[in-house]
């Protein structure tokens, strides 16, 4: 197939795609599934099964998106206001299934009756999924104005990117697009009829390269909402959907976090949660050091090379990928800071994981020339990234701290937050758990103490 042919029919399905609505009906569209529950209450599976009359209408080039229970089947149920029927998603018989590159657009408007405006979106697009709605989602969820790129797994759904629309929460309708090559995924969002902004806002890194088959590189797009009971009378409307598949030369061409147009992220994510006054204390206190006696019989991963320096622990990593020492299991932390310094080419590591999990957490300050991340297990699935302020060779903080949400940052030692990151670190760190310090990169790494408050 010709580069020029692929062009034609990448025009074509971009046009196509606009006739949305024109001569559509219930029986052009049929519901996705998906494997995305987190708000899915066990008992309405038997009580309710969705369908595209329920859900969907379809009018002069609008898809509307609806719970349409009311609220006597809730109350009957003993649903709690956030809790309901989880991921609706519908899609049009005739689109493509295997959309892997691909860049794709829509207007998006959410209302709410007797509310100017409301301030909790539940937008969900999906794309990349496959046939049991395993694949990647497009969010806005919440007040604190997140757009959250997610990955979609049969076990859970996790961040891999997430940044902030908050100048364009407003009644009215808004504008997305959404830009996939291979494992840089961006979104933006602007408020309809503005001219549309240079900078995406949330760019994410998912590398699936491998994985066996086509799981999380193509699929199927959808679009639809997550559904709570208390928003069971909100309207969740798209028009002008349109998408078109990228050439393999706009492929090569994309590059991930470009400064120019990257995601203009200031030093926090997701309006993070201020520090409370008791570990504020537990910062200012001196930090126990870490026995190198002792952590010579912790768990460590094979590339992890350890020694006792003048300074501190040292850590090195024989092959330059991240590298970690994990503490023994202990109850679960609502605090927990690690007090590092790095030579030239290294970064320290904080991370954390459930025992007994294997995936696990972890912040890296200089993931990417420029870009501080959270990460997720590996460094080719990034949670939370943000511009980097990071020096090699200073004594620096990095730091978890849980409340209602959970908060990673990185900090200099006279408290100013160089980096901030709200990211859920995963589900059933509920008993005991493990924190790990690490190292990435071939320089070195002096620990100089650790400390953690126990819930």
């Amino acid at each position: 197939m010709t580069a020029r042919f692929r062009i034609v029919l990448a025009c074509a399905a971009w046009c196509f795609a606009a006739s949305l609505g024109a001569a559509d009906g219930p029986d052009g569209w049929e519901l996705v599934p998906t494997t995305d529950t987190d708000r899915l209450e066990a008992s309405l599976l038997k009580e309710h099964t969705p369908t595209v009359e329920k859900h969907f209408t379809f009018a002069d080039g609008l898809l509307v998106g609806k719970m349409n229970l009311g609220k006597a089947f809730f109350e009957g149920k003993k649903i709690e206001a956030l809790q309901g029927i989880g991921t609706v998603w519908a899609t049009r018989k005739d689109w493509p299934r295997d959309l892997g590159d691909f860049e794709m657009s829509w207007d998006f408007q959410w209302v709410m009756p007797d509310k100017g405006f409301a301030d909790c979106p539940f937008m969900l697009v999906g794309f990349r999924l496959n046939e049991k709605g395993e694949g990647y989602s497009i969010g806005m969820h919440g007040y604190s104005a997140p757009l959250q790129i997610q990955r979609i797994k049969g076990d859970r759904t996790v961040f891999v990117g997430r940044g902030r629309y908050k100048g364009y929460i407003h009644p009215g309708w808004l504008s997305l697009r959404v830009r996939c090559a291979g494992p840089q995924l961006k979104a933006k969002v602007w408020k309809a009829g503005a001219p549309e902004p240079e900078r995406w806002t949330t760019e994410a890194f998912d590398d699936w390269s491998a994985a066996e088959g086509a799981d999380f590189r193509q699929g199927r797009i959808a679009f639809g909402f997550s559904g709570a009971r208390v928003f069971d009378t909100a309207s969740h409307e798209y028009k002008n959907i349109k998408f078109r598949p990228l050439t393999p030369e706009e492929v090569k061409a994309e590059v991930s976090f470009d400064p120019a147009t990257g995601p203009d992220y200031g030093g926090d994510v997701g309006e993070t949660e201020a520090i409370t006054p008791k570990n504020k204390e537990e910062m200012a206190k001196p930090l126990p050091a870490l026995d190198p006696k002792a952590a010579e019989g912790w768990e460590k991963t094979a590339n992890l090379a350890l020694e006792s320096g003048s300074e501190g622990l040292v850590l090195k990593s024989t092959d330059g990928a991240p590298a970690f020492l994990w503490m023994p299991p202990a109850k679960r932390a609502s605090f927990a800071m690690l007090q590092a310094k790095a030579a030239p080419g290294g970064r320290a590591l904080l991370s954390v994981r459930r025992t007994g999990a294997t995936e696990f957490a972890y912040l890296d300050p200089a993931w990417r020339e420029g870009v501080s991340a959270v990460l997720e297990s590996n460094p080719s699935h990034t949670g939370d990234v943000l511009r980097a302020a990071y020096r090699n060779d200073e004594w620096f903080n990095l730091v978890t701290q849980r409340s209602h949400i959970q908060t990673w940052r990185v900090m200099d030692l006279q408290g100013k937050v160089l980096s901030a990151f709200r990211y859920r670190a995963g589900a059933g760190f509920r008993d005991t758990e493990s924190f790990g310090v690490g190292v990435a990169g071939r320089g070195a790494v002096t620990v100089k103490g650790f400390s953690a408050i126990i819930k």
